[in-house]
């Protein structure tokens, strides 16, 4: 039986030094910016640390951690969450990638519509018309809306229609559609659209 050398202990210990210390310092980040567009104060957490004050018409920049480790992930999801004196709370989550930069606009107070994703898989797009308009344009989504997500849309008052794609979910192969039609917005209404149910219901 060959015996386990002094030397090639050495190289071993050498050799698990160096991958500790690169899994210890290899970390990941991103940059998020918060932008106060309204013309008060609002009151702002990221990822749920302590909440920062962001005055009118200022901006917040924030480094997110992604991870750390020997082979750390690309990207991380975050959540944007606060209020402000006359503003409603609102929350939005976002990904941010190694080395990228995210920005989330507050804006001034205005009809809205809030997604929110019960749902078990992800939606893959969100499309939003006027009622009297008879194409649906453009996906309004950048990218998917994971489960428990939510995503806001700042919308003029008016009627819209919406259109949302899920799926596939884990009970079903299929994709589903979720729709509304002839919703009004005030001046200040913010509609909340709740995806529940199982994609084969």
């Amino acid at each position: 039986m060959q015996r386990f050398r002094i030397r090639d202990k050495r190289l071993w210990m050498l050799g698990l030094l160096v991958i500790l210390l690169v899994s210890s310092g290899c970390s990941k980040e991103g940059t998020v910016n918060v932008v106060n567009m309204t013309d008060y104060t609002i009151s702002v957490q990221i990822m749920q640390e302590d909440a920062q004050k962001i005055l009118a018409g200022a901006t917040l920049t924030e480094t997110v951690k992604i991870s750390k480790g020997f082979v750390p992930p690309s990207e991380r999801e975050i959540e944007v969450s606060g209020m402000g004196i006359v503003k409603n709370e609102f929350s939005e989550r976002m990904i941010v990638k190694d080395g990228g930069e995210v920005s989330f606009i507050i804006e001034p107070d205005a009809a809205g519509l809030i997604v929110i994703n019960d749902l078990e898989c992800s939606t893959r797009e969100t499309y939003i018309k006027k009622c009297d308009v008879g194409q649906w344009g453009d996906n309004q989504l950048d990218y998917n809306l994971r489960p428990e997500g939510t995503r806001s849309f700042r919308l003029e008052p008016g009627c819209y229609d919406v259109r949302i794609k899920s799926g596939p979910c884990p009970e079903n192969v299929f994709a589903r559609d979720y729709l509304a039609q002839n919703f009004q917005l005030g001046v200040v209404d913010t509609i909340h659209f709740r995806l529940t149910g199982k994609a084969d219901d």
